[in-house]
C-alpha cells in the first residue's frame, strides 16, 4: 500500500485486494476519525492494481498502478474530483506490459507518474508520463543501456516544477544500479549514483531544493540491507544506515533538514518479516521501535506532518495502519 496525508483530517491509501488475477483497487480514507474504504474503479474483470497515491487538496487526488488486458498490464491511473474515484484514459506505452509506480501532483494542470514497460523477454525501459490539466502524455526519457532486466522508475517526487527527481534501478552485468533520473523543467536527464554490490532505490522525498532522500535496499539474498541515500544540492550519496541484516526501504519522507522518517521491513530469519522504521535526526539514522501483527509484517508507504505521520503496509492478508 501507499499512503498521502497532509492534512490532519485528510489522508487517502491505495493498494488492492483479492487473489492473483482477480485483484480489485483498493482505495481507503482518513476522514479525521476513522479509515474506511472508498468505492474505486477496477476496470479490468482481471487484475487492477494501485501501486502510488499523491493528494494536491480535498478535491483532487491521483492513484496509480496497473489493470490487465489481452494477459498485459496497461497503466491505470485513477482521479479524485471531491465526489468519486473516476479513472482517467492513460496513453499506451507499447504494446506489452505498461507498470505505473508513483505520482506527484503539483497543481491542477501538472502532475507526474513514472513506471516502466516491457519492451520484450521481460526487459523494462523507464515509463513517464505528465499531465497537463487536460490529457496524460507520454514523456521520453533518458536510459541507462537496456541489459538484463532493463530499467525501471519506482519513485518520483518535486520540489517545484523545474525541479523533479525519480528514482528506480537498472540492471547492470548481474548487478543492479540506483537510477535517478532529474527534470529541471525543460528536459530529464540522469545522474550518476552509484552503491556498493547490487542496490535499487524505491522512493524518494525532498524536503527542499536542496535536500532530498531516497531508500531502497543493496546486496542480495540474506545479506541484503536497507540503502538510504541523500542529496546535497549538487549530488546524492550513499548514507550510513543501521546495519540490519535481511532488511530493505520501501518509502521515505523528509521533513526538516534535522528530520525524515523511513519505512520497510527486515527478515530476522526465513519466512518471518517484521516492521522496520528509522529516524533522521539531523546527524545520523537510528531504528525507531515499531508494533507488528502476525508474522508477514511490513511497511510500504509513509507521509503526513511533524504533527501527524501515517504509515501503511500489510500483515499478510490484512492491511496494516500505524500513526505517530
Amino acid at each position: 500500500m501507499q499512503v498521502s496525508a497532509g492534512l490532519a483530517a485528510s489522508a487517502w491509501a491505495v493498494g488492492y485486494h483479492g487473489g492473483a488475477g482477480t485483484f480489485r483497487a483498493l482505495i481507503q480514507r482518513w476522514d479525521g476519525a476513522r479509515w474506511a474504504v472508498v468505492p474505486s474503479p477496477s476496470p479490468s474483470r482481471f487484475d487492477n492494481v494501485l501501486l502510488g497515491v499523491d493528494t494536491l487538496s480535498r478535491t483532487s487526488a491521483w492513484a496509480v498502478g496497473y489493470d490487465s488486458v489481452n494477459g498485459y498490464h496497461r497503466a491505470l491511473i485513477e482521479h479524485w474530483d471531491g465526489t468519486a474515484w473516476r479513472v482517467v484514459p492513460t496513453p499506451r506505452a507499447g504494446t506489452r506490459d505498461s507498470d505505473l509506480w508513483g505520482v506527484t501532483a503539483l497543481s491542477a494542470t501538472n502532475a507526474w507518474a513514472v513506471g516502466n514497460e516491457n519492451i520484450g523477454a521481460f526487459r523494462f525501459r523507464p515509463l513517464v508520463e505528465h499531465w497537463n490539466g487536460t490529457a496524460w502524455t507520454l514523456v521520453r526519457v533518458p536510459s541507462p543501456p537496456l541489459t538484463g532486466t532493463g530499467a525501471s522508475l519506482f519513485g518520483v517526487a518535486a520540489a517545484s516544477p523545474r525541479d523533479i527527481w525519480a528514482v528506480g534501478g537498472y540492471g547492470a552485468g548481474t548487478r543492479l544500479q540506483p537510477l535517478i533520473e532529474h527534470f529541471d523543467g525543460a528536459h530529464w536527464t540522469l545522474l550518476p549514483a552509484s552503491a556498493p554490490g547490487s542496490a535499487m532505490l524505491s522512493r524518494v522525498s525532498l524536503q527542499a531544493p536542496g535536500n532530498g532522500w531516497a531508500v531502497g535496499s543493496r546486496g542480495a539474498g540474506p545479506h541484503v540491507q536497507a540503502l538510504l541515500m541523500h542529496f546535497n544540492g549538487h549530488h546524492w550519496s550513499t548514507a550510513a544506515s543501521p546495519a540490519i541484516s535481511g532488511s530493505g526501504l520501501a518509502d521515505v519522507l523528509a521533513l526538516t533538514p534535522r528530520l525524515a522518517w523511513a519505512v520497510g521491513s527486515y527478515s530476522p530469519r526465513t519466512g518471518i518479516n517484521r516492521t522496520l522504521i528509522e529516524r533522521w535526526n539531523g546527524r545520523t539514522w537510528t531504528v525507531t521501535p515499531s508494533p507488528n501483527r502476525r508474522q508477514g509484517s511490513e511497511l510500504l508507504g509513509i507521509d503526513g506532518t511533524r504533527q501527524h505521520l501515517w504509515a501503511v503496509g500489510d500483515a499478510l492478508t490484512n492491511t496494516l495502519i500505524l500513526r505517530r
